[in-house]
């Protein structure tokens, strides 16, 4: 959950929002992290780009609360 958390975080100061939910990206994080998977950085880029959007105006407190929402739901 942590490095999902702060990837939404980060690419929201990239003006990016992250809209995928923490439990359907769950599979891709493992893979990222299994060392035998070998994801590639243009595989990691091209996730990325799939599951971003422009980030609407909105403020800082409402999208960190949808954060914190989201590992709460995640438990």
């Amino acid at each position: 959950r942590t490095a999902h958390c702060v990837a939404k975080v980060v690419l929201l100061l990239m003006r990016k929002h992250l809209f995928i939910r923490y439990k359907d990206a769950l599979s891709f994080i493992i893979d990222i992290a299994d060392h035998e998977k070998k994801k590639t950085i243009e595989e990691i880029k091209q996730w990325i780009q799939e599951n971003t959007e422009e980030a609407r105006k909105k403020s800082m407190t409402s999208y960190l609360k949808e954060i914190y929402d989201e590992i709460i739901d995640a438990k």
